[in-house]
């Protein structure tokens, strides 16, 4: 099944029920793989998610990193190991690319923000990123951050694979100038 196929079924699970918080607590990923994490492949990959804007206040995400991701669905980081065959757990990185308010910068804005960060950790990681294929799940405000983490990373020439935005907030304003696979869902 292609990424776009595979991802796509996983946003409808999500945004087609009404019971999201309902699903299954995962203590150990062997659980919901149904293999072990030994027998995984270690497929050299890194996988970022870039999460989208979270308020204490208001209904929705109140954290950023896996507790952002894990409001929406708790198995989408097993889900995305075994979709990419990433058996080492540092391989999954969570990226906060919430605003302030939710409403104080554009997409441009967000996606120059992300291509600094992108810089900023690929100058400090180099020899980490250097031999892996870097994936990016985003959602919401964290779609136009990972496209410039993305376009960073392909400029250092990186081997940035697929960019997975779910939900992309503002996305006629910014440019997806990637050579990478893109995929938009919702």
């Amino acid at each position: 099944m292609s990424s776009l196929d595979y991802w796509r079924n996983e946003w409808k699970k999500v945004t087609e029920t009404d019971e999201v918080t309902k699903t299954n607590q995962i203590t150990d990923t062997d659980d919901l793989l149904g293999i072990k994490d030994e027998e995984l492949e270690n497929s050299n990959s890194v996988l970022f998610f870039v999460n989208g804007h979270f308020s204490k206040l208001l209904p929705g995400p109140s954290k950023s990193d896996k507790e952002y991701w894990n409001y929406f669905d708790k198995t989408i980081e097993a889900n995305a190991r075994k979709h990419y065959k990433i058996s080492v757990e540092d391989d999954v990185k969570y990226v906060d690319a919430s605003s302030e308010l939710g409403f104080d910068s554009s997409g441009q804005e967000r996606k120059n923000k992300g291509y600094e960060y992108g810089t900023n950790y690929s100058n400090n990681n180099k020899a980490y990123l250097k031999n892996k294929d870097i994936y990016f799940i985003s959602h919401s405000e964290g779609c136009a951050f990972a496209t410039g983490m993305a376009k960073s990373l392909e400029d250092q020439n990186l081997k940035v694979i697929e960019l997975i935005m779910l939900a992309c907030d503002e996305g006629y304003e910014f440019e997806i100038d990637l050579i990478s696979n893109t995929f938009q869902i919702g």
